[in-house]
């Protein structure tokens, strides 16, 4: 039973001459004498970026910084070494235990957060590497300087390190343990904006403590920096403002890159990078728009593929809910008919590839009966771009049928003997529906491939990442959010990662701002000898890892002016909140349990 069985779908959907369309890979309309991606100002690419806001020399000078290509001979470069670094990194291995989705899940098969990140930088390295194929080789008279291998290579790296430590400052509990951050400190102090640093505790975000992370490393005294090159802390600069400008932005979804405590380094990479990229200018880096758009490829696919296979949905309540929602969209006008044509075409092969007999039957129906100008299935899409070839039979224009693509219901068809629980015919699905997510995944890849070839295109809507894919991802994110993010599952998971977050703020905030020093005489108050302060308090700092405290005191002592009270204070928060934001989901709860549970 496939494609080319149902006969009357060749004329209701009009698949006669669309299919041989959208086989011819797409060709990007540029002039030769604009930048495109085999040029250095595509990238706003400079030598000078190369460099490190902290310098690495050798000898006695370097306190602690090893200056790692001293140890290579085959020419390793400095974004290269950005990677190895990331790859090897504390910050990195603490997001194998931490939420992407299912908090503490034991299944093998769902995505942790580490698994998310290294699908981010694989997904990103595709999407650059086809921009490269893309791109027309530049006109030699335009005077654009077009890319060595290299320095193709030192950008590729870049981006992947980039990747590697965007999620790497996100909390427990993912979004959830965002959530319960703010919500603490909300509780206790209202967000004015008059106290120092007030936003960025009332407004935590993820994507600032990965910048912070990447430029202070791993702590100040453990000798294994990150100290990523120009380019790669760019390339992680989703947001560049802070959190005040971020609330007069958008104060109901408050997005920023850039703690208050982290200013001074901020306004170095600020001067450093000011030739290649204006991050005081609010300009961003494209390696950055090619990291957001791998990461929304990657959840939006993943996450769709792990709800599967725990049971969120079926494929007949995905099609249904997809189907019904794309008919809303045209009668709305939400989107261009190229947009929905693409859509339609993807809710149509989840059905195809996944779907049993009835399934494919009632998305049959639903397409015969939409309006005529939107029922010609991929008319314009592409599907890779080279899945639609695969489909044509012989060059004909009709889909190729299940003898040549197989199906879930061909496997039911030739399944074994006897009649498949619930469970087993779940399993066999599994597959089909893993196929269709890989035919999403390299559709949006393509598609934002596209539109970031266009010099133009600034990121500042995310429309412009995914062109005329842009429903398709907003329709994948609605699925999850109608039957992930806000099921009674992921609700009872909030409600923990509340409960736990919020324990443990509740025993360390209090403890650490005991250690506020009222005057500029030291006083025997402090992280690393807390002296002056109960005993209770000095045991819980004692649990707060020495780099930590470490870097607090050392800027504590090298403030000028010293820092007040309320700085102070903040500070000491952030040393609490980068402890606690480093914890592994079971970590967080085993010490929960440990500060709360009476033995």
């Amino acid at each position: 039973m496939g494609f080319a069985s149902a006969a009357p779908l060749g004329e209701a959907v009009g698949v006669s001459s669309c299919w041989s369309k959208i086989a011819r890979k797409e060709t990007i309309v540029t002039n030769a004498k604009m930048p495109n991606a085999k040029t250095a100002s595509f990238w706003n690419f400079d030598e000078a970026m190369l460099e490190r806001l902290v310098e690495e020399p050798e000898g006695a000078a370097n306190g602690q910084l090893l200056p790692m290509q001293k140890y290579y001979k085959h020419g390793v470069s400095a974004c290269e070494i950005d990677y190895m670094r990331a790859m090897l990194s504390m910050p990195l291995r603490g997001l194998q235990g931490k939420t992407q989705v299912f908090p503490m899940d034991r299944e093998h098969f769902v995505r942790s957060r580490l698994t998310h990140t290294l699908e981010v930088a694989v997904n990103a390295a595709e999407i650059f590497d086809e921009m490269l194929a893309k791109a027309d080789d530049p006109d030699p008279d335009c005077g654009q300087t077009v890319l060595t291998e290299k320095q193709i290579q030192t950008l590729r790296y870049a981006l992947m390190t980039a990747c590697l430590l965007h999620d790497a400052g996100n909390p427990p509990f993912g979004h959830f343990g965002e959530e319960a951050i703010r919500d603490w400190f909300n509780q206790r102090d209202a967000a004015s904006g008059e106290a120092f640093g007030d936003l960025d505790l009332c407004y935590f975000e993820g994507n600032a403590n990965s910048l912070r992370m990447a430029l202070r490393g791993t702590g100040l005294y453990d000798g294994r920096r990150l100290n990523p090159t120009l380019l790669t802390l760019c390339a992680m600069v989703k947001y560049p403002w802070d959190a005040r400008e971020a609330v007069a932005r958008k104060p109901k979804k408050v997005k920023y890159n850039y703690f208050a405590s982290d200013s001074k380094r901020v306004e170095e990479l600020q001067r450093a990078s000011k030739k290649a990229v204006g991050l005081s200018d609010r300009e961003r880096s494209k390696l950055s728009l090619v990291m957001e758009a791998a990461d929304d490829v990657s959840y939006a696919t993943g996450d769709f593929e792990d709800a599967f296979r725990k049971g969120m949905f079926t494929v007949d309540e995905a099609v249904s809910f997809m189907a019904k929602r794309w008919l809303s969209w045209s009668d709305e006008g939400r989107f261009s008919k190229k947009c929905r044509q693409n859509t339609l075409t993807l809710i149509y092969l989840l059905s195809f590839l996944a779907g049993d007999e009835e399934d494919y039957e009632w998305m049959n129906n639903f397409i015969s009966g939409v309006q005529e100008d939107d029922n010609l299935i991929a008319k314009s899409g592409r599907i890779g771009p080279h899945y639609a070839d695969y489909l044509l039979a012989n060059g004909g224009g009709y889909p190729r049928g299940s003898d040549t693509v197989h199906t879930f219901r061909k496997a039911l068809a030739d399944g074994p003997n006897g009649k498949l629980d619930a469970a087993q015919r779940r399993q066999m699905q599994e597959t089909y529906v893993g196929r269709w997510v890989d035919v999403v995944r390299a559709w949006l890849r393509y598609s934002v491939a596209c539109s970031l070839s266009r010099p133009d295109v600034d990121g500042e809507k995310e429309a412009d990442l995914f062109g005329d894919h842009y429903a398709t991802i907003m329709l994948l994110k609605d699925v999850l959010e109608h039957f992930v993010y806000t099921s009674p599952e992921n609700a009872k998971l909030n409600a923990r990662a509340e409960t736990v977050l919020k324990g443990l703020l509740d025993k360390f905030v209090p403890a650490a701002e005991e250690c506020i020093q009222e005057n500029e005489a030291k006083s025997g108050k402090s992280p690393i000898n807390p002296e002056g302060i109960s005993s209770t308090a000095a045991s819980l700092i004692a649990l707060i890892p020495m780099r930590y405290r470490l870097d607090y005191e050392s800027a504590l002592n090298a403030s000028e002016p010293r820092w007040d009270a309320d700085r102070q204070r903040y500070e000491l928060d952030m040393m609490v909140l980068d402890f606690v934001s480093s914890l592994p989901d079971d970590y967080a709860v085993q010490l929960y349990n440990d500060l709360y549970e009476a033995k």
